[in-house]
C-alpha cells in the first residue's frame, strides 16, 4: 500500500518518501517544490472550499495550471463531499454532489491531455452505499470509470467498521481499480481484508511524527508510531481522571468511607 504523507511545509518533504499537498498551500506559492523520494498526490482542497465557501472558489482552468506547474504523480478531481456539515454548507443533496463529481471530472477530461487523464484520480462520492453506488453508475454510464479512483466522505464518520464496510462493498463493485482512501486511519486499514486500498493519505501521520519529534517513512514504522500514540492518549485520560479526583471535594471522595463511623 502506497502511503501519502500530508504536508505543509517544504522542510519535511526530505523525510518522508510519498507526499500530498494540497491546491490550497500551492495556489499561491512562488517558489518551486522540492521532488521527493516516491510520488507525489495534489488534492484539489475540495473540503476545505466547500466548508469555508459553498462552492470552489476556482475554476477548472485555475487548478489545472496549478497541476501543470507542479507536475505532480497524481492529482484528484474537484469533487464535491457529501458529509451532512456539508450539505449543510451549500444547502444542495447527496445526488447534486454526486452528479457535480462526475461533471467535473468529464469537464476536466476536456481540457487534459492523454498523460493528464492518466494522472487524475476521479473520485466516487457519496453518504450511504447506495449513494457510492449511484455514483459508480453516473461514471460507468458516462464511461468516465478509471483504472484508478478515490473514495471520499469517509474520513470524518465516527465509525471504523463503518468506513471498512463501505469500503468493501465499493471494491466488490469495482475489482479491479485500484482504490484509494482519503484520510484512512490505521483502525479501519485493520478492519480491511489485505491490498483492499490501493494507497492511502493522511494528516493523522504528520501530525503525529512532529508531534513525536521524528519523522515515519514505513508502514511498519506507522503502526509503531500510532500505538504509541493510542498509548499517549490512554496516559492523558488517565492524568486528567486523576486530575479530577485531586480537583473534587474532599466530602465526596471520603463519603463512602465515612459511613456509619461513630462521631463522623
Amino acid at each position: 500500500m502506497i502511503v501519502y504523507m500530508t504536508l505543509d511545509h517544504v522542510a519535511y518533504i526530505k523525510h518522508v518518501d510519498n507526499m500530498c499537498w494540497s491546491f490550497k498551500q500551492l495556489r499561491r506559492r512562488k517558489k518551486e517544490l522540492p521532488k521527493c523520494k516516491g510520488k507525489f498526490l495534489m488534492d484539489s482542497a475540495g473540503f476545505t472550499e466547500l466548508s469555508d465557501n459553498g462552492k470552489y472558489s476556482f475554476d477548472i482552468d485555475e487548478y489545472l495550471t496549478c497541476v501543470r506547474r507542479f507536475q505532480p504523480d497524481y492529482f484528484v478531481n474537484m469533487d464535491w463531499m457529501c458529509e451532512p456539515a456539508i450539505l449543510c454548507k451549500t444547502g444542495n443533496s447527496i445526488r447534486y454532489h454526486i452528479i457535480n463529481t462526475v461533471e467535473n471530472y468529464h469537464r476536466m477530461i476536456l481540457k487534459m491531455s492523454e498523460d493528464e487523464i492518466k494522472k487524475c484520480i476521479p473520485v466516487i462520492q457519496g453518504w450511504g452505499i447506495l449513494d457510492y453506488f449511484y455514483c459508480i453508475e453516473q461514471y460507468e454510464n458516462n464511461g468516465l470509470l478509471a483504472p484508478y479512483m478515490g473514495i471520499g466522505s469517509v474520513c470524518r464518520r465516527g465509525s471504523a467498521s463503518e468506513i471498512a464496510k463501505i469500503i468493501s462493498m465499493i471494491n466488490g463493485e469495482l475489482p479491479n481499480i485500484k482504490l484509494h482512501g482519503f484520510g484512512i486511519k490505521k483502525s479501519i486499514i485493520d478492519l480491511l481484508p489485505n491490498n483492499i486500498l490501493y494507497s492511502i493519505d493522511s494528516a493523522a501521520y504528520m501530525f503525529l511524527k512532529k508531534h513525536n519529534g521524528r519523522w515515519v517513512t514505513s508502514a511498519n514504522g506507522i503502526d509503531i508510531a500510532l500505538h504509541e500514540m493510542q498509548d499517549d492518549l490512554a496516559l492523558r485520560q488517565k492524568e486528567k481522571d486523576l486530575q479530577r479526583e485531586i480537583d473534587s471535594p474532599i466530602d465526596y471522595r471520603w463519603q463512602n468511607l465515612c459511613e456509619g463511623v461513630d462521631g463522623i
